[in-house]
């Protein structure tokens, strides 16, 4: 299977709304789905195509199989796919507003990040927050000021600044670079 001519990992999530057009079945024979990673349901490959294409939130557990000879035993992969797909254009924007109002300045204090954190709450698109958030303490570990309220030993920020960037592109159709144009200013 791929999806716009990508394979997805065995267990991945999917941020951006998926095309059904652009989901591809190769040497499939037998398509289930669960939604619990219990039961499992056959599919056929247009409606799980639609299926993948409304879905939103939640987890799909995929279960393909090629049945290529009956005296053989049957190839299997399984696929656990956990959506977050962020189409609410409104909830972002306002996110956005907040992260430039309390973090896009400069003397950034820990107490900015829980307090966007706390207000960002509400909107619902708790994985962009904590990205957002995670990418100011990575600035902010970088740097090494105490002041600004980071105290540890750890100064390995590079993990935190590309597992959030990383998120970021993934949550919404903007390219990360520009949902994050004060970062620049920040490195």
């Amino acid at each position: 299977m791929t999806i716009n001519g990508i394979e997805p990992k065995s267990a991945d999530t999917v941020r951006k709304r998926i095309e059904p057009d652009s989901v591809e079945f190769f040497d499939t024979t037998g398509i289930s789905l669960s939604r619990d990673g219990i039961r499992f349901e056959g599919f056929s490959s247009g409606d799980l195509k639609s299926a993948l294409g409304r879905a939103e939130r939640g987890r799909f557990w995929l279960r393909l199989e090629n049945e290529f000879d009956a005296k053989a035993q049957s190839i299997r992969t399984d696929y656990d796919l956990n959506f977050k797909v962020y189409d609410d254009g409104s909830a972002l924007g306002e996110v956005d507003r907040l992260f430039v109002a309390l973090l896009g300045k400069g003397g950034v204090h820990l107490d900015d990040v829980d307090n966007f954190i706390r207000q960002s709450a509400r909107h619902g698109v708790d994985e962009y927050c904590d990205a957002l958030a995670g990418y100011v303490i990575g600035v902010l570990v970088k740097d090494a000021d105490t002041s600004t309220g980071i105290h540890t030993a750890n100064r390995d920020y590079r993990a935190r600044l590309h597992g959030s960037l990383r998120t970021l592109q993934g949550c919404c159709q903007k390219d990360g670079a520009e949902m994050l144009w004060c970062g620049s200013a920040w490195e």
